[in-house]
């Protein structure tokens, strides 16, 4: 499982930092394999080159958005969810598709949360870890 803890808000203006923490069941490999992640900078300079997301807020059964056509990746958080769709998926088309299926009271399309970043950042870090067959066994999510 993995930890993230930062000081920042969402403020574009603000500078951040992020650390990455390991929990696992192997403390022996995480000791060996001392992963530790920083991130340093603005927000706007952490998130900048990522791809936007659409942020919406909902009435209705949430477990529905795991149908939305071309969705990769879905942060759901009861009634408001962060909504990554696969390159080159139209918004648009996902709003026709939200709109048929739930209450959507807002749709916005924005940059991904710190939340994201780091998420895609760790998948990036394990996948090169696990190519190099350094990927610590145990603890990982």
């Amino acid at each position: 499982m993995y930890n993230m803890t930062f000081d920042a808000h969402e403020n574009h203006n603000l500078p951040v930092t992020v650390e990455l923490a390991l929990d696992g069941s192997n403390r022996e490999d995480l000791d060996a394999h001392k992963a530790e992640l920083a991130f340093e900078g603005t927000v706007a300079e952490i998130k900048q080159g990522l791809d936007k997301g659409i942020r919406i807020d909902y009435d209705g059964d949430g477990s529905v958005l795991q149908q939305l056509p071309n969705q990769e990746r879905i942060n759901d958080n009861n009634k408001s969810a962060e909504i990554f769709l696969k390159p080159g998926s139209d918004p648009q088309d996902a709003l026709r598709w939200l709109v048929d299926h739930l209450t959507i009271r807002s749709f916005d399309i924005s940059e991904p949360s710190l939340h994201e970043v780091f998420v895609r950042t760790v998948e990036a870090r394990d996948a090169e870890l696990t190519a190099a067959g350094l990927a610590a066994t145990g603890g990982n999510s």
